[in-house]
């Protein structure tokens, strides 16, 4: 078998299993972790960072654009996403609702310069939820069309940073993710405006209606659409904090035909900022390894540590890298990706939390199971992965109080099984790894069943000891959760380390985990992250793909992980490199049937550049084109007043046509999308006037 034959088939296998290995006495074809040896992320100025791209010593500036919005040199391309909103703050004069919407259209109609996009509703084309919204959104800008140019000006416009408005939701927590909404449109539109309402019956209104939508309420997607539609109206119907528009942030990257890198992905709402940036990206000399330079504007100010630490732009970036995710957020869409955990199977009305569950009361009614696998590795300090530390981040955040949508929606947890896997990539060569099969009983459902499966999978980024570390030095007053720095504190590090000998000698186990964990256990636990300090400077030991090797005030660099034990290897989400697009090319009603005709993009590459060419679906593929694109064509059909009648897809095409069986649904008109590969980001959406 080839070499790249054998790697492809390793990536596919070790994705659904986790890893110790047994290799026989040759190089193996697998390479755990992802393209570059080492990064390198350091404050830059913006004007020497345009300088930097231009040259090839930097490879990209993450979370600004240096050039201003200006042209790009040759040698440098850019990726486009959400960083924020455009709203309109009504001045003392605008007292009514009238004259608030009438000052917020006439600085919507103002609404210029780079990156910022004239878009009068809150639900935009970086939200995968937009197509259900895209017919309101345009009615929104008809209407600023429509509004006198006299109307009053009495608003200023502000920019509400994205980051900003979720920074307290998608703050690490004990190693869960954050709310599985937390880039839906509707739940941005939620914290951006309600807090502005001044009429309490409406804020108590949306209120009911965001908490109906978060308990997994309405019955089925078309019901769930009305609520969302009907949630978003209400918070703008007066004018309180009107949305005039959104912010994109430009991010350049150098794509010089050897110094600069290709294969980037990144995140429809994070940009570069994003695990899955840092997983793909590879310099363009090096097949797999090399120097990775990130430039960044400004320099870390938040803790560096894993429970409620780096929360600003260069500190995620940062644990990004370090840390690694039971699941990510979709790039181009609003769900998530399996990264470490992968769901195998659901189950509705699965009886009580049953008797010897590791985590919860047995007995405990529960209205979901979500049967997980989770893919076992060793921690940086060595440490193999075991029950205790799938765990101990649900033991912990009840402890401390955080993680509340886990808690609250959480029966119990039971440990079914561990999996041993075999991945053969040669005669004499094989990785054997763990997988935990993992049931988690749900008393409350978030959502649908992907949501409610993202609110608290069993995973945790860090040893159970770290967690235990954090505990320890939030008791002893060394600072709260979110301001302990376990690297760049020195007070901090000292008094740990102390402890950490002393655990050591002991055999200390923690009171959460009394009982889970031996004394010997503990014991081994504890000398390897004293190791790990000695040999470090810091007691970050995490699980990710790169572990923090030195640093200063303005940088950190980062080492890869290149140990078998690591489950996800080179090439494991170059799929999401280049996302492309799909465009509707044509609509036709005929019955009660709609059919589109569907374009796509295509890559065709030429050595290390490559082309965007639009063709019609079902064209011959480019020759390098390895699997096969998945295109959907997704409608909302509109009833009266608005409501929500149907939401669905077609996926099985006839040639580039997709066909769309309205059934005689009483509807006034459709909106249609076509959908290629997952990438939802500003699509191509045709509202058509239903009159059957």
């Amino acid at each position: 078998m080839a070499r790249a034959t054998i790697l492809r088939a390793a990536l596919l296998l070790v994705y659904s299993a986790a890893a110790f290995p047994a290799v026989a006495g040759h190089e193996s074809p697998f390479y755990p972790s992802f393209y570059p040896q080492e990064i390198r992320v350091e404050t830059v100025a913006p004007e020497a960072a345009a300088a930097a791209l231009r040259k090839g010593s930097l490879h990209a500036y993450v979370g600004a654009d240096p050039f201003g919005g200006g042209s790009l040199p040759a040698e440098v391309r850019a990726v486009e996403s959400l960083e924020g909103f455009l709203v309109a703050i009504p001045g003392p004069s605008a007292r009514t609702p009238e004259a608030r919407c009438a000052a917020a259209a006439r600085a919507a109609a103002g609404v210029s310069g780079p990156g910022r996009h004239p878009h009068p509703y809150a639900v935009t084309p970086y939200h995968a939820d937009y197509l259900v919204h895209a017919d309101l959104a345009a009615a929104a800008a008809a209407a600023v069309r429509r509004a006198p140019a006299a109307a009053p000006a009495d608003a200023r416009v502000e920019v509400v940073r994205l980051d900003d408005l979720v920074a307290e939701d998608r703050a690490a927590a004990a190693g869960f993710p954050g709310p599985p909404w937390l880039k839906a449109g509707w739940f941005h539109a939620y914290r951006l405006q309600a807090d502005a309402l001044a009429d309490p019956a409406a804020r108590r209104r949306v209120d009911e209606m965001a908490a109906r939508l978060m308990a997994g309420e309405p019955r089925d997607a078309a019901e769930r659409a009305t609520l969302e539609r009907s949630l978003v109206t209400a918070l703008a119907a007066g004018c309180e904090r009107a949305v005039v528009g959104y912010v994109t942030r430009r991010e350049p990257y150098g794509a010089e035909y050897s110094e600069g890198i290709e294969n980037v992905a990144f995140d429809s709402q994070s940009g570069l900022g994003s695990a899955v940036f840092l997983r793909t990206a590879k310099l363009k000399d090096f097949p797999w390894n090399g120097w990775l330079r990130l430039g960044v504007s400004t320099p870390p100010a938040a803790a560096w540590n894993p429970v409620g630490g780096f929360t600003d732009p260069a500190g995620r970036l940062i644990w990004a890298a370090v840390g690694d995710p039971a699941l990510i957020p979709d790039p181009y869409g609003g769900g998530w990706s399996p990264n470490r955990v992968v769901v195998e199977a659901w189950q509705a009305d699965p009886g009580p939390v049953p008797a010897g569950a590791a985590v919860g009361e047995p007995g405990t009614p529960a209205v979901a199971r979500v049967r997980y696998r989770a893919l076992a590795s060793l921690f940086h300090d060595g440490s193999r992965m075991t029950q205790a530390d799938l765990i101990a981040p649900y033991l912990y955040a009840a402890r401390w109080g955080v993680a509340p949508l886990a808690r609250d929606r959480l029966a119990g947890l039971d440990v079914a099984r561990v999996d041993r896997k075999t991945v053969q990539l040669a005669p004499d060569m094989a990785l054997a790894y763990d997988v935990f099969v993992v049931d988690v009983y749900l008393r409350r459902l978030a959502g649908g069943r992907d949501e409610s499966a993202a609110v608290a999978p069993p995973w945790s980024s860090v040893p159970w000891h770290v967690l235990a570390l954090m505990d320890e030095a939030v008791a002893r007053g060394l600072g709260t959760l979110s301001g302990i720095d376990l690297v760049r504190d020195q007070r901090v590090k000292q008094v740990l380390a102390g402890l950490v000998d002393r655990f050591a000698a002991e055999g200390h186990v923690p009171e959460p985990l009394r009982g889970r964990v031996t004394a010997d256990e503990a014991r081994a636990r504890w000398a390897a992250l004293r190791r790990f300090f000695r040999q470090h400077g810091h007691l970050l030991a995490a699980n990710g793909p790169y572990l923090l090797d030195r640093w200063t005030a303005d940088s950190a660099v980062l080492q890869v992980f290149r140990d078998l034990s690591y489950p996800l290897g080179v090439g494991t989400f170059d799929r999401f490199a280049l996302p492309r697009r799909a465009f509707v090319s044509g609509v036709e009603a005929k019955g009660d049937r709609l059919e589109v005709s569907a374009e796509v993009e295509r890559v065709f590459r030429y050595q290390r550049t490559y082309e965007l060419i639009r063709e019609p679906f079902g064209s011959a593929a480019s020759a390098d084109q390895i699997t096969k694109d998945t295109l959907v064509a997704r409608y909302v059909a509109l009833g009266a007043e608005g409501r929500v009648l149907a939401v669905g897809e077609a996926a099985e095409p006839e040639g580039n046509r997709f066909g769309i069986d309205l059934g005689g649904l009483p509807a006034r008109a459709v909106a249609v999308a076509l959908v290629l590969n997952g990438n939802t980001m500003d699509p191509d959406v045709r509202v058509v006037p239903w009159t059957r």
